[in-house]
């Protein structure tokens, strides 16, 4: 009996084990990024913090998650030295750099690359750092009473060294100041005996403009399916 036990009790360990190692917890961010790994720290309504595979830290406001959820481990991801464990590309991660600085407010060329080569274990080369990342901007220029402009950059695809098109899911998005306290603030305190010229201040203040940097990393941007690279 007590020997029936002990294995009743091993069997469930075992179990619990398994279902540990092959789910991970997966927070989904509003800006589109989806970061795996273990949540190790919760501040009801305030802070989340995870720990990713290889060890990274990163630290979000509640306000920046869509959701949190726990999910089969995905067999063949890309690890911090961006090596996938075989020679395919299957559903995994990378990284990508935004090159020059981009505003709302200006028509510029927009370059977004890959940040690092992505290898398979044995060293082969499968999409090359530097390669072009195909992605949708859009913009939205500031406007008149405090309203800021805005980028979101999405990442749709890009080409593995065979030519192959990888298709890809993640977002960068930018957001200018909001002005509209100030621009109520200079309607309101401009000639207060005179209606027309405070309300055309308030009309005219715009917000901020959107200014994504120069050489913005943008990490965990998702490859979508599987492929077998030549």
């Amino acid at each position: 009996m007590k020997n029936l036990i002990f294995m009743l009790l091993c069997l469930l360990c075992t179990i619990n084990l398994y279902s540990q190692t092959n789910f991970e917890e997966v927070v989904y961010l509003k800006n589109g990024s989806i970061i795996r790994g273990t949540i190790i720290e919760q501040i009801p309504n305030e802070t989340l913090k995870i720990q990713t595979k290889d060890g990274n830290i990163f630290v979000y406001k509640f306000d920046e998650v869509a959701k949190t959820t726990k999910e089969s481990i995905i067999n063949s991801t890309i690890n911090n030295n961006n090596v996938v464990n075989t020679s395919n590309i299957n559903s995994g991660f990378l990284d990508a750099t935004i090159v020059n600085e981009i505003s709302s407010e200006n028509e510029e060329p927009v370059l977004v690359q890959v940040a690092h080569n992505i290898l398979d274990a044995n060293g082969k080369l499968l999409i090359k750092e530097g390669t072009p990342i195909q992605c949708n901007i859009e913009k939205t220029k500031r406007k008149g009473v405090g309203k800021p402009g805005s980028i979101v950059i999405t990442m749709n695809s890009v080409k593995s060294v065979d030519g192959q098109d990888i298709k890809l899911s993640g977002k960068h998005s930018k957001q200018g100041q909001k002005m509209m306290g100030k621009a109520l603030g200079v309607g309101l305190g401009v000639g207060l005996g005179t209606f027309l010229v405070p309300m055309l201040a308030y009309m005219a203040k715009k917000g901020g403009p959107a200014i994504i940097g120069a050489n913005t990393v943008v990490s965990n941007i998702a490859i979508l399916g599987n492929y077998q690279v030549k």
